[in-house]
């Protein structure tokens, strides 16, 4: 299958797989767990696309960490990408709570309302694989390509910004993740690896939901 394929492939599923998920969770969680219908509405949606995913960038994944010279400095770059990641997103929070202190960012309610299994497998696996395909792999790099002599920068930014919406539900907590997606945006043009990004999401996300 050819890139403009796959990519087409994983957009439409993104935009297909919430009906799918709702009627699962309906069918068959809902029925099992009715108390928890929110969570595995997004963990099933998740898992589809993180299964999509996989199937279609498994070489795309495999070989960018060969990029690498080896395993240490795979991880040791990919850590450091995620402690920046996660101290810009504390330093972002403490500023938005400073002004905003009443208001809870949309990500901070759906880890304190998930259930166990959500809780660990969707920001510290699936989400981390999707959404650095996605918006990453998929929307920035397309970005760069069709805007020109400015694309470098531009797709960097405005990834980001949607990369954020995507995560504030286009609420006033956008503000939380305008930095720290505009630096995932760029570490990814410098790297450019995804493997690494992956690795550095699952990474932060892991500190961010045990911590």
């Amino acid at each position: 299958m050819s890139y403009k394929s796959k990519n087409a492939l994983m957009i439409f599923s993104c935009l297909s797989a919430m009906p799918l998920a709702i009627l699962l969770n309906t069918v068959i969680v809902g029925r099992l767990i009715p108390k928890a219908e929110d969570d595995y509405v997004t963990l099933i949606y998740y898992t589809i696309l993180f299964v999509i995913a996989i199937s279609l960038y498994y070489r795309v994944i495999v070989d960018d960490y060969y990029k690498e010279k080896d395993f240490f400095h795979f991880c040791l770059k990919s850590i450091i990408i995620a402690v920046i990641i996660l101290a810009l997103n504390v330093l972002s929070s403490f500023a938005f709570h400073c002004f905003w202190p009443s208001i809870s960012s949309l990500n901070e309610e759906s880890i304190l309302n998930m259930q166990i299994v959500p809780h660990i497998f969707l920001p510290v696996f699936a989400g981390p694989v999707v959404e650095e395909i996605v918006f990453r792999y998929i929307l920035q790099r397309w970005l760069e390509k069709t805007m020109g002599k400015h694309g470098q920068w531009l797709s960097i930014y405005i990834t980001g910004l949607i990369f954020s919406f995507f995560h504030s539900g286009f609420a006033l907590d956008i503000l939380v993740y305008i930095v720290p997606s505009i630096f995932i945006c760029w570490a990814y043009k410098r790297t450019d690896n995804l493997s690494m990004m992956i690795f550095a999401h699952m990474i932060n996300n892991f500190l961010a939901t045990v911590l």
